[in-house]
């Protein structure tokens, strides 16, 4: 018999990251810019030297720089994330093509991501950041075959 738990534990995975994702998405654009900026601020007061003694432009244009990369990645992640889970859920119930699907899977939530983002506030929906998702996701499937081979 198949350990039940495994099942119930990845089960609850998925939907925490899906609940995650939807979370962020849910955030106005105010309030996801602020959390992306604490990110790029933290990041920028580690890896930028003598930044506080630039230029106000060129602090600005490296802010901005950071940022995109911040929550581009932060895209990529959380997606590559929900892919290997959802290629280990498959695995778990013994799923033909488990690969394929856990990458369709994530990639059509990519999509009813973004247009979630269309009802929140100040967000707007973007299909290269479902290329970023997707491409997440097919990282993070490709690491679940790797973990599972």
């Amino acid at each position: 018999m198949e350990k039940k738990w495994v099942k119930i534990v990845l089960w609850i995975a998925v939907v925490a990251v899906c609940g995650l994702i939807f979370f962020f998405s849910a955030q106005s654009g105010e309030d996801s810019a602020d959390t992306s900026g604490k990110v790029v601020e933290w990041l920028i007061a580690i890896l930028v030297k003598g930044y506080h003694l630039m230029a106000a432009a060129q602090q600005q244009e490296i802010f901005d720089t950071a940022s995109l990369i911040v929550r581009k990645l932060a895209h990529f992640s959380e997606f590559a994330l929900l892919g290997f889970l959802v290629r280990l859920l498959m695995q778990s119930y013994r799923v033909k093509a488990g690969a394929p699907r856990a990458w369709i899977a994530a990639t059509l939530y990519a999509l009813t991501d973004e247009l979630h983002q269309l009802f929140s506030d100040a967000r707007g929906a973007s299909l290269v950041d479902v290329g970023i998702d997707s491409l997440g996701a097919a990282t993070g499937v490709a690491f679940a075959c790797l973990l599972l081979w």
